[in-house]
């Protein structure tokens, strides 16, 4: 009796975790899709240590939205 109460609950919480990673990667995928329907969140910085990462963030959305043939 303990081993099938015991299985059961370990199969619930499995499948609550299951459900609750496939709620979030949606979630997740419609934000994406939102943010790359409106051209993303713009970075903007006057900080010489991040400017590079502000240039690759625009050079990786440029290609996202406009992708080479």
């Amino acid at each position: 009796m303990f081993a099938l109460l015991s299985s059961t609950i370990t199969v619930y919480g499995a499948w609550s975790e299951w459900v609750k990673y496939n709620n979030l990667k949606l979630e997740v995928q419609q934000m994406f899709l939102t943010m790359m329907t409106h051209g993303g969140p713009q970075i903007v910085t006057n900080d010489p240590d991040y400017m590079p990462y502000v240039y690759a963030d625009a050079v990786f959305r440029l290609n996202e939205r406009h992708p080479l043939p």
